[in-house]
């Protein structure tokens, strides 16, 4: 089976009727096909804090598709809806987000296909007991570059990387104490051309209870580069548990997290808490832990840019009071180092020094660094995907034609 690719998702694959952007300002269940021809004019935006569902829709515009700010309290449900980002026509923007949200009440996101979009952001805004899902979707091409207006892309920088906005697949901020925050059976898949992804998911001030964890789980994310794979410096990857210098807080810290059954293939880095305290990385069984694969090539090139497979590390210095008890047991990992062509196993493969219990973690039997993964191996570990996809009958993406 080849490496998977991000071909894009097109509307025009059936004959779509489009209306003008949508202000809803009620509650209610909305259907239908809109788009927006302005940077700063998302397709769909909700000016209510009654329960709104938008479904069996189509979308597509150079700003955000649908947007709640500067409504707060929101209660959104969007399921079963096609998004497509055209490039935007202001020197300086970025392709536009699928969903932002600022202080909701409530977020739902499921089943829906995007392509080309800088992803899904939700700003908690420090509210307690928000539950989130965003439960089998498809992103292709999560892209931060900003444009230069006609039809291109700003010039490249002093490291060789074109100038981008730190863009994720999904970004939550500041949601402490949730009721129910669940990141589960999705799938990223960007291309090292036509993509400029961040960390694919990254918490920041996130956390559940002690009895109620926040979980990120059995994702499939194939794929995050710097955006010239030349260029050696990349802070991007698979999933990030992050922080902020300012924040000394511990109630800002990540906390009460599961992070389990996700595939992390052809990044630069796998899986990462920078912040936090009682996070696990993995699980008691090789069933239930965290596959991180990366051959260090891709179709176009070497991927020069390299961070760990597995990284536990108090990053921004708060020291123990708030960094502890994280975990990484059982996980899976094959990475190699673009820069050496080496697993360097276990050296900055797995990058730990601030794990509480770290156990289990190994690379793939007999793969050594005379023996390194390959696009071929990837490629596996997609098919793996789609078995265990059927194997829990579990459908991914949206049903229209063209998701």
């Amino acid at each position: 089976m080849p490496t998977p690719t991000s071909t894009p998702v097109t509307a025009s694959t059936s004959p779509i009727v489009y209306s003008a952007p949508i202000t809803i300002s009620s509650g209610g269940t909305y259907s239908g096909n809109w788009e927006s021809t302005d940077d700063n004019t998302p397709a769909v935006r909700i000016n209510t804090a009654a329960p709104v569902t938008i479904q069996n829709c189509y979308l597509k515009g150079p700003g955000v598709l649908i947007q709640t700010y500067p409504t707060a309290n929101v209660n959104v449900t969007v399921k079963n809806c096609v998004g497509v980002a055209l490039h935007p026509r202001t020197d300086g923007d970025i392709p536009g987000l699928f969903f932002s949200a600022v202080h909701p009440a409530y977020i739902d996101i499921e089943n829906n296909t995007m392509t080309q979009t800088s992803g899904i952001q939700i700003k908690g805004d420090h509210v307690s007991g928000l539950t989130i899902n965003i439960l089998r979707n498809k992103a292709y091409n999560i892209d931060g570059r900003y444009s230069n207006g006609a039809g291109g892309f700003q010039a490249l920088d002093a490291h060789g990387m074109y100038p981008r906005q730190l863009r994720q697949f999904v970004q939550i901020t500041y949601a402490p104490n949730a009721a129910h925050i669940e990141i589960g059976w999705n799938q990223v898949i960007n291309d090292p051309a036509d993509s400029a992804v961040e960390d694919n998911i990254n918490l920041c001030g996130v956390n559940g209870t002690p009895g109620n964890h926040v979980t990120i789980h059995d994702n499939y994310i194939h794929g995050g580069y710097a955006n010239r794979l030349s260029a050696s410096h990349y802070s991007g990857g698979g999933i990030t548990m992050d922080g902020a210098a300012g924040d000394t807080t511990l109630a800002l810290k990540n906390g009460y997290i599961d992070i389990y059954g996700n595939a992390v293939i052809n990044d630069s880095a796998g899986i990462g808490i920078s912040e936090g305290h009682d996070i696990t990385i993995g699980g008691g069984s090789y069933s239930y832990a965290n596959r991180i694969i990366s051959s260090g090539k891709t179709p176009i090139g070497d991927i020069k840019s390299y961070n760990d497979a597995i990284n536990i590390s108090d990053s921004y210095g708060h020291g123990g009071d708030h960094f502890y008890n994280n975990n990484a047991t059982n996980n899976y990992a094959a990475h190699v180092n673009g820069a050496t062509q080496k697993l360097n196993y276990p050296g900055d493969m797995y990058y730990i020094p601030g794990c509480n219990v770290c156990a289990g973690n190994i690379p793939p039997n007999g793969w050594s660094e005379s023996y390194l993964p390959t696009m071929a191996d990837e490629a596996a570990e997609y098919a793996l995907w789609t078995a265990k996809l059927a194997q829990s009958g579990v459908s991914i993406g949206s049903t229209l034609p063209g998701g």
